[in-house]
């Protein structure tokens, strides 16, 4: 994949008062490789502040959405990310 994602998914709570929308971005092969060997990830392990700073110096990333981040996947160490654009 080369773009992002020109379709957004959705996923309704079981009550249907909470909705949540996702779409897909490549990531860029560098970041992948730095995931890959273990310079950046599984937050859990890293300090958090740490892996900001790197995404922000390295790749280019704004703060406050390295801050957003909730994981890491597969295996909360692998090159795919969830994070909160929010």
């Amino acid at each position: 994949m080369t773009e992002a994602s020109s379709k957004v998914c959705l996923s309704k709570s079981q009550n249907k008062h909470n909705r949540l929308f996702a779409t897909a971005e490549p990531i860029p092969n560098e970041l992948v490789l730095a995931i890959d060997n273990n310079e950046i990830g599984n937050i859990k392990q890293n300090d958090k502040k740490e892996t900001c700073k790197l995404l922000h110096d390295n790749f280019g990333w704004e703060l406050f959405e390295a801050r957003k981040i909730w994981c890491f996947g597969p295996d909360e160490s692998g090159p795919n990310m969830l994070v909160d654009k929010t």
